[in-house]
């Protein structure tokens, strides 16, 4: 959604879309304007701080100054802030959403919100294996785990369940 003078304007985009996640304003295909604490590096919105205390000689802060790589008691503003592309990216946190699931079904669909990750992968900490579940690597979409089993003594023939 888009917060304006007048109150909020929807707007909406796939959920499996990398662009949607910390979007303000959605175009047709991309993000036409980042939410506040996002900054749009490589076409997607990603969470970003500027660096804590870092102004130039001005002694103007991230905000006002204006991108270059000459460095300022050791770092530039392109090193410290997110509007030039720096600043301080971390993973940003997400939950899953998924739909409800019977047990005699094989059918699992969830997927993380929000989605601003190109790769996913299971940490040792994670308990999806233990409930026969894993995740697509590319989208982050959940998804019930192969298992292989022995078909016979020898092991040598196996089957998917």
């Amino acid at each position: 959604h888009e917060d304006t003078a007048q109150g909020v304007v929807p707007s909406c985009c796939p959920i499996q879309a990398t662009w949607c996640s910390g979007c303000a304003a959605a175009g047709l295909d991309s993000c036409e304007r980042c939410l506040g604490g996002y900054t749009k590096i490589g076409g997607h919105c990603t969470a970003c701080v500027d660096t804590v205390g870092w102004s130039n000689y001005d002694q103007q802060n991230c905000f006002d100054a204006d991108c270059s790589e000459y460095k300022i008691r050791g770092s530039s503003s392109d090193e410290s802030c997110c509007k030039c592309g720096g600043g301080q990216h971390e993973a940003t946190p997400f939950v899953y959403v998924a739909e409800p699931a019977l047990l005699v079904s094989n059918f699992v669909r969830g997927y993380p919100v929000p989605r601003t990750a190109e790769r996913y992968s299971l940490d040792e900490a994670c308990e999806l294996p233990k409930y026969g579940l894993t995740i697509d690597g590319r989208t982050g979409e959940l998804k019930r785990a192969e298992i292989l089993i022995p078909c016979d003594f020898t092991g040598k023939r196996r089957k998917k369940c």
